[in-house]
């Protein structure tokens, strides 16, 4: 009965003025859509200084192993690309994922790039890893009911014609687009960072529990589980936020995998009849 606000805010990067460096960042890429956690990251990185190779090499495994990834590190005369691949998932909760842009930009990081990489890096570094509800980003909030900001750096576009990334938030009433788009701004503009919100915005939804709809629908859940039904809010955004009085009812059970957006999406055929059986009673009760 509660849906939070979704927005996704573009950050461009500026080119800086560049002085000689031991690596430059030749492109970075990761991400298909807005809406969800890379799951592969790459990066191709030139070489300045060869001896760094056997460095990068050993590091990169090592950064690998403690953090429990899966990556690989190919090296073609002067020029290394480095692969993660992490865990897509929905971002309504992005810290059910491995973000694998963010992690391959917290190992780059911590190495001397030219100016343009070292600001793109920093920021990914700084700002964007395994921050899943806007405490770096100053955009925090958290509703009684509706619970906390969720932040998913989800596309990243890195190379000589465009420098951007694609945030992906949502948020519970009591805070604005306008509010969350002032503080990514003030904070990154140090980085020479532009940040606006692109395409389709969507407000905070919410249907009070009290509501003899929501009662309803509560009601016909308890009777055919035997369950305690209670209300929840939602980071996803489903047509329950198109009507005033509307709400995404079901069907994803207690205690059943959450593998929305993922590889093999499935659904358990018991709980297919289990829901149908629900939604029939639902719609007979709210007609009368």
């Amino acid at each position: 009965n509660g849906e939070k606000g979704i927005i996704s805010c573009e950050l461009s990067f500026e080119s800086q003025k560049s002085e000689a460096s031991k690596l430059k960042l030749a492109s970075f890429t990761s991400g298909l859509r807005s809406n969800m956690v890379p799951s592969e990251a790459v990066a191709v990185v030139n070489i300045i200084k060869l001896e760094l190779i056997d460095i990068l090499a050993h590091d990169f495994d090592r950064f690998l192993e403690e953090n429990q990834l899966k990556g690989t590190f190919e090296l073609a005369e002067d020029i290394a690309t480095f692969k993660i691949t992490g865990k897509a998932v929905h971002a309504q909760d992005p810290k059910q994922g491995i973000n694998a842009a963010t992690y391959l930009g917290e190992f780059l990081n911590r190495y001397q790039f030219d100016a343009d990489g070292s600001n793109y890096l920093s920021v990914i570094a700084n700002y964007l890893h395994k921050d899943f509800n806007g405490h770096l980003l100053n955009i925090y909030w958290e509703d009684e009911v509706m619970g906390q900001v969720t932040s998913s750096a989800n596309v990243f576009r890195y190379d000589t014609d465009e420098k951007q990334i694609i945030i992906n938030i949502r948020h519970p009433k009591g805070t604005t687009n306008e509010k969350i788009l002032q503080e990514i701004s003030e904070l990154l503009q140090p980085f020479a960072v532009s940040a606006k919100i692109i395409g389709d915005i969507k407000l905070p939804h919410y249907v009070s529990a009290e509501d003899s709809f929501i009662k309803t629908l509560l009601e016909v859940y308890e009777e055919h589980t035997g369950e305690k039904g209670d209300e929840c809010t939602i980071g996803g955004g489903t047509y329950g936020r198109v009507l005033e009085k509307g709400c995404a009812f079901g069907a994803l059970f207690p205690g059943r995998e959450n593998v929305m957006h993922q590889p093999n999406e499935y659904m358990y055929v018991e709980d297919i009849y289990q829901a149908t059986a629900i939604y029939a009673d639902a719609i007979y009760r709210l007609v009368q």
